[in-house]
């Protein structure tokens, strides 16, 4: 499905230069997917989701 939707948001929008995600698995492989086809766009973690799942996970008594 990301995949799908990477291409149609292309379609409208023109190939994107970088995608920001969780990389999460299946955004992963929708990404890698585009990524054969757009060999010019990054993909580039969110540092900001993984601060907060830092932050989360020590809260609750976790390691980073």
């Amino acid at each position: 499905i990301v995949y799908e939707q990477l291409k149609e948001a292309s379609k409208k929008t023109g190939e994107p230069r970088a995608i920001v995600s969780d990389m999460g698995s299946d955004i992963k492989l929708g990404v890698r997917l585009f990524q054969e086809e757009s060999i010019n766009t990054v993909h580039i973690y969110d540092l900001k989701h993984k601060k907060q799942n830092n932050k989360f996970n020590l809260m609750k008594g976790g390691r980073q």
